[in-house]
């Protein structure tokens, strides 16, 4: 996922890209709160808490689990524009 890197730069780590369906995304300096991700989709984006899907809480709170095996590059890199700007209004409006 190139244009997760480009986008977000050292702040993201990825894991299980090679899955071809859908990946974990690791975001320094976040934390995908009910607020954020609620306001996330605002911007026309899903993204799914690994938070939620983990046996132990608490340590997934900067993670959130992207599907792309259905989109096309335009539709993916629409995505990740979308999240950073999401996330961006977000952490400024507080």
């Amino acid at each position: 996922m190139h244009c997760l890197k480009t986008t977000f730069s050292n702040r993201v780590n990825i894991f299980g890209y090679s899955t071809g369906l859908h990946l974990i995304v690791e975001l320094n300096e976040s934390h995908f709160s009910k607020e954020l991700l609620e306001w996330i989709e605002r911007f026309g984006v899903k993204v799914y808490p690994v938070e939620d899907q983990t046996i132990e809480k608490g340590k997934h709170h900067n993670r959130i689990i992207l599907g792309y095996g259905h989109l096309k590059n335009e539709e993916i890199k629409e995505g990740v524009t979308r999240l950073h700007k999401a996330i961006y209004n977000f952490k400024s409006r507080n």
